[in-house]
């Protein structure tokens, strides 16, 4: 059927590519509240297509999005186990 360079082609991309129902799990909200994120966050990510973003700018949004509510009064922001252990296996500087 496919090469195994193709198999592993595909495999390297799924790695760096996230739809909206992970993004969703990793911020521990629902699938809705991304979409509301993308449409009224400037900071929110453009995504690569329809429903795909950058698993590397999403990771990069999480934090920065914790960062600037850190210290508001009120509800503090959502990030699920499975964000901040991407967070903190995340090398790259905000």
């Amino acid at each position: 059927m496919g090469s195994e360079e193709e198999w592993e082609k595909r495999r390297r991309v799924s790695r760096d590519v996230i739809t909206v129902p992970e993004i969703a799990e990793l911020m521990t909200v629902r699938v809705q509240s991304v979409r509301q994120y993308a449409w009224n966050d400037v900071d929110f990510p453009k995504p690569l297509s329809r429903g795909v973003y950058s698993r590397k700018e999403i990771t990069k949004y999480i934090a920065q999005r914790a960062l600037r509510n850190a210290g508001r009064p009120g509800r503090p922001p959502r990030a699920g186990k499975k964000a901040r252990e991407l967070l903190e296996s995340n090398g790259d500087d905000l």
